[in-house]
């Protein structure tokens, strides 16, 4: 999950990264693009329709500004998450 207005090179320096090694853990990607709370509501709503889904938090200034919306969902939903930083899960 990501904004690729706010994300480094528009999301695709990390995305490339996540997308290369995916293979290699036996996971398929699918980029979730977001500019805000609703948007990472209808996120949640699409993934978590899929089994066996998780959640890879990209840094940029939408995540992290709305990490709390992104930490809810997770815990209600259920949903393993990877944060790009320490606090996200101190603040889970």
């Amino acid at each position: 999950m990501f904004d690729p207005k706010m994300a480094p090179g528009g999301g695709e320096y990390y995305r490339r990264l996540v997308e290369e090694a995916a293979p290699l853990a036996g996971v398929k990607v699918f980029p979730a693009t977001v500019h805000g709370p609703v948007d990472i509501e209808r996120a949640f709503g699409a993934f978590t329709r899929q089994p066996n889904g998780g959640l890879l938090v990209l840094p940029d200034v939408t995540t992290v500004t709305h990490r709390q919306t992104t930490i809810s969902l997770a815990a209600r939903r259920r949903v393993p998450a990877i944060y790009p930083t320490d606090y996200f899960v101190d603040e889970a």
